[in-house]
């Protein structure tokens, strides 16, 4: 899809179902400025994190700063839905869940937001970031595990499931980990 500011709709083929992101700056981003995308964490939205959360109008005012974009993807609901599990992520979910906490449609929808960012010249590829807190935080890390083209990634208050602990992050990306708790797991 054109990138514009708002809600934008990702349908990618990989999807059973498409998907929605919310975008910031698009009109003013150069084409050698951040991607940003951030996750949001449980029971939250774009917009709500856009209108209160301290961190991600910080990454808004940097990216606007940047001629840069701010990508915040939103849940998809039938993950929202699972019974017992409000993780709004596929990967982000109890262990009970066994193959749903493996689906991949997130990371699909994340390379989706950066194949359009990029073919349509809004951001540098090298400047490709990730970030989130709570639920978002853990995807974060997922992403990190699995994403190469990561430039850097934040991740607060996000802890992971023992079973799911990511390995080696796929690419020399810059990571902070930040958190607190004695009983948590965090990667």
């Amino acid at each position: 899809p054109e990138i514009v500011d708002g809600t934008v709709t990702f349908c990618p083929d990989a999807l059973a179902t498409c998907r929605e992101a919310v975008v910031v700056n698009a009109p003013g981003a150069s084409g050698s400025g951040p991607l940003a995308m951030h996750w949001h964490g449980t029971y939250e939205s774009p917009e709500a994190l856009l209108s209160w959360d301290s961190a991600a109008i910080a990454i808004r005012g940097m990216v606007e700063s940047e001629s840069g974009l701010m990508v915040l993807p939103r849940a998809d609901p039938a993950a929202v839905a699972r019974p017992n599990n409000p993780f709004p992520w596929w990967v982000v979910c109890s262990e009970t869940f066994g193959t749903q906490c493996s689906r991949p449609d997130d990371f699909i929808l994340a390379d989706e937001i950066v194949a359009c960012a990029l073919e349509q010249q809004l951001v540098s590829p090298d400047r490709i970031t990730t970030s989130g807190m709570s639920a978002g935080g853990i995807m974060t890390a997922h992403l990190v595990d699995r994403l190469s083209y990561l430039a850097g990634a934040v991740s607060w208050s996000g802890g992971l499931p023992p079973a799911f602990q990511p390995t080696t992050p796929a690419s020399s990306a810059a990571v902070l980990a930040i958190h607190g708790g004695a009983s948590d797991l965090y990667c």
